[in-house]
């Protein structure tokens, strides 16, 4: 910003942009936040946006689908920003009614070997297993897992939809359970937000028909 004289700076992550946006608000610059779903990122600043999903919007359909399924729930989750937003963003969700988290701990993303967690996490017998993270260590807590148990449900988290992730993950992904977020998580409010939404939607509409057609 001070040197090229940048009008706009994309960061990417949640530790990252925790501690970027106080020094962006301070400037002339906009700040676009992605691949961060940490709270109070943008609230009260007016030169920081945020393009992705805050973590109640990544949270809520798993924790729709786990409900009606699962009492007891383990979670292991990335060690950063990110991984203990999404965390307490499940615990405040899933803890009702009854609804228990048995087991939480966290892991390292660039770790790779996750086996004594496992069976920790075994002992505390869940129903089932929810893992908000990414990055190496991500795929081989997957393949880990199911070393030891292949039939325990999997929740995992939205980088395990691309697909070089899952991919690399092989069969141990099989029947694991990823979010799936809207493109309006949140109402349009300016005419321009509204505008776009329904040419969006007009545009998909439209490439529906055309494909019906050829079909």
């Amino acid at each position: 910003m001070d040197f090229d004289k940048t009008s706009v700076v994309v960061v990417a992550f949640s530790a990252i942009c925790n501690a970027v946006a106080p020094v962006a608000e301070g400037t002339q610059s906009l700040m676009i936040g992605t691949t961060t779903s940490m709270p109070g990122l943008v609230e009260g600043r007016h030169r920081v946006i945020r393009l992705f999903p805050n973590a109640d919007t990544l949270v809520g359909p798993i924790v729709l689908y786990a409900a009606d399924k699962f009492s007891r729930v383990a979670v292991i989750f990335a060690e950063d920003e990110y991984g203990k937003t999404i965390f307490k963003a499940f615990r405040d969700k899933f803890e009702i009614g009854g609804r228990r988290i048995v087991f939480s701990d966290s892991f390292q993303p660039t770790d790779t070997e996750f086996r004594s967690i496992v069976a920790k996490m075994l002992d505390a017998k869940p129903d089932a297993i929810y893992l908000p993270g990414y990055g190496p260590g991500y795929i081989a807590l997957i393949n880990q897992i199911r070393e030891r148990s292949t039939k325990i449900p999997i929740l995992a988290d939205s980088p395990l939809t691309n697909p070089p992730v899952y991919k690399a993950a092989g069969n141990a992904v099989e029947g694991v359970v990823v979010p799936a977020t809207a493109l309006d998580a949140g109402l349009p409010e300016t005419p321009e937000q509204k505008a776009f939404l329904e040419r969006y939607r007009r545009s998909l509409r439209e490439s529906e028909y055309q494909c019906d057609n050829h079909v």
